[in-house]
């Protein structure tokens, strides 16, 4: 927690280096928190309306802290510093960038052989201790280190399995196969090339299967491709 055990809800202004992202009515504001130095995330559900702070706030706050302690000592997974008080959840800093297709195709950044395998081992990991993080379609919840090193942030959106629930290969099976999507999603975006025929034909079972488990999906995929036609029909004009 050193040095971040002054920090508390009377003098969190004073230490808040900036925000990040631009954040749901649903969702947490997320701060970047500086004491001599060292740096943390501060998910901080304090400043939103009382309605989604008293009901879901609070509670998924206590849900993500619950998850980083069980990830505890996995490679590529943040620290949590833990609760300062029922409204914010401090988390470990992490100097890193996401992956762009804009980057890989100027020459930018070259995406390394074994990238998406280091990807998929943090992700096994995390499996293996029951939790899966459902949001890896989102590239920014993966971080590239300075040093190549690759780690999962966010864990709003994710669910632990326990041990002995009912049903509980088939559902961990599932749930994987988000996990598993995500990865290959972000590996068929920035080097399509590298994507194997395996790796496709998981890709389209996923996606139909997906579509047809969640049939809103279909409407929000129609509304976007409409929305892209648009824009390349008011940029000709």
């Amino acid at each position: 927690m050193q040095p971040f055990e002054s920090l508390s809800r009377d003098n969190i202004a004073q230490y808040v280096a900036g925000e990040l992202g631009s954040p749901k009515w649903r969702d947490a504001l997320v701060f970047v928190i500086e004491i001599d130095g060292a740096r943390a995330v501060l998910k901080d559900t304090h400043g939103r309306h009382w309605l989604y702070r008293l009901t879901l706030g609070r509670r998924a706050l206590r849900r993500e802290h619950r998850i980083y302690k069980l990830l505890e000592g996995i490679d590529g997974i943040p620290r949590t510093y833990g609760m300062i008080d029922r409204d914010g959840l401090l988390i470990e800093y992490i100097d890193g960038t996401y992956i762009s297709r804009k980057k890989v195709r100027s020459g930018e950044y070259v995406v390394p052989d074994d990238l998406f395998d280091r990807c998929s081992a943090v992700i096994d990991a995390m499996h293996e201790r029951g939790v899966f993080h459902l949001d890896l379609r989102n590239r920014k919840n993966f971080l590239i280190g300075e040093g190549g090193e690759v780690h999962v942030i966010d864990f709003a959106s994710s669910v632990c399995v326990p041990r002995g629930l009912p049903c509980r290969g088939a559902i961990t099976r599932l749930l994987s196969c988000f996990d598993r999507a995500g990865v290959l999603k972000m590996k068929r975006l920035v080097v399509p090339e590298r994507l194997t025929e395996d790796e496709a034909q998981f890709l389209t079972r996923f996606e139909r299967w997906r579509t047809i488990l969640f049939p809103p999906l279909l409407v929000s995929r129609w509304l976007r491709k409409r929305k892209r036609r648009k824009t390349r029909g008011d940029g000709q004009v």
